[in-house]
């Protein structure tokens, strides 16, 4: 769990890269994962509306196939809102197309409940085993 902060960044590098490396996820996809969970951790950060609300990051590898979750308690801010704020517009665009390239799917659920942002990378008989 990490607080809505751009500092949380860092301690996200420093939990997720030793969980990738230490199951035998190669050094570039654990390098393009860790890219991938930053970027959705800054836009749970930048689009959430609820600014307090802390933010959940899971991972589990399963056969080959390595699952991300970023999730927080806060609604994401509507297209009509994103649309009056330039920059977060700009964000978020930026922000979809580095997921989509980074990943292998990219899922995003919203709701007044919360928003779960789910990053699957396939690795093709890499990984070994569960963190």
């Amino acid at each position: 769990t990490l607080s809505p902060q751009p500092s949380s960044a860092a301690a996200l590098r420093a939990w997720l890269r030793p969980l990738l490396t230490g199951d035998g996820v190669p050094e570039r996809t654990t390098e393009e994962i860790t890219l991938a969970a930053e970027e959705a951790l800054n836009g749970a950060i930048l689009h959430g509306e609820l600014r307090r609300a802390d933010i959940t990051v899971t991972l589990s590898t399963v056969a080959a196939d390595v699952y991300l979750t970023v999730s927080d308690d806060a609604e994401r801010r509507s297209d009509e809102t994103l649309a009056a704020d330039d920059e977060a517009a700009e964000a978020q665009a930026f922000g979809s197309a580095l997921l989509g390239g980074l990943m292998d799917e990219v899922t995003l659920r919203s709701s007044a409940e919360g928003t779960i942002i789910r990053l699957v990378k396939h690795l093709g008989g890499s990984a070994t085993g569960a963190a």
